[in-house]
């Protein structure tokens, strides 16, 4: 995806905690983009963000939705134990 640096792009982002409650080390991944993969265990989202989440559940692949501005402590009790085997941090139109 292209990349621009518009005032709505600046807010399109995800914190991320390797540790439950924000503890640990904490990366921002600047959006839009995509990943196969994330490690953490507590998110923040940006304003101007949403987080798609892959997840296996039951032998198939769903996906979470996380909206702008959401914080989540314990990313694995809303996942509620999948597998998460993608990441998609999109900016909100």
């Amino acid at each position: 995806m292209e990349r621009t640096n518009s005032p709505a792009q600046d807010q399109c982002w995800v914190d991320v905690f390797e540790a439950d409650y924000f503890m640990g080390r904490m990366r921002r991944l600047v959006g839009p983009r995509k990943l196969r993969q994330l490690i953490a265990k507590s998110v923040i989202v940006g304003p101007q963000a949403m987080v798609v989440l892959t997840v296996r559940r039951g032998g198939r692949d769903c996906q979470v939705t996380l909206k702008p501005r959401k914080v989540v402590p314990d990313l694995a009790a809303t996942v509620r134990n999948a597998k998460i085997r993608g990441v998609t941090v999109v900016l909100k139109k």
